[in-house]
């Protein structure tokens, strides 16, 4: 087995164990392994899982690429869909029956009279 292997294998137990860190953290979901013979390392595997997650958690919150929304955050983002929701049923409306609020006047109908 080579280096690569090696590293890519450590890269995955380490990416499982934070993934089943955070399924415990979101859903309350636990990896029943009680009745284990090897209950004393699945734990320790599991305890390097949580630990892993924190500090890739916390090092996505000092990168500056990613924030918690607050209530106004969310509020406003509710407002914004709404008002550019209306503004395309608006328009689309419009523009389904041929009218257009962004088109020139028809111009008025010929009178009928020949002018020479």
């Amino acid at each position: 087995m080579g280096l690569g292997k090696l590293v890519h294998y450590s890269v995955d137990l380490v990416l499982i164990s934070m993934l089943l860190a955070a399924i415990r953290r979101n859903t309350g979901l636990q990896l029943i392994y009680n009745n284990s013979d090897l209950k004393r390392y699945i734990t320790q595997y599991l305890n390097f899982g949580e630990v892993a997650y924190d500090k890739f958690v916390s090092f996505l919150k000092i990168t500056g690429y990613f924030h918690i929304p607050g209530f106004f955050d969310r509020l406003r983002d509710n407002i914004n869909d709404t008002v550019s929701s209306n503004d395309f049923n608006n328009n689309f409306n419009a523009n389904s029956t041929g009218i257009s609020s962004h088109s020139a006047p028809a111009p008025p109908p010929p009178s009928g009279k020949n002018r020479v």
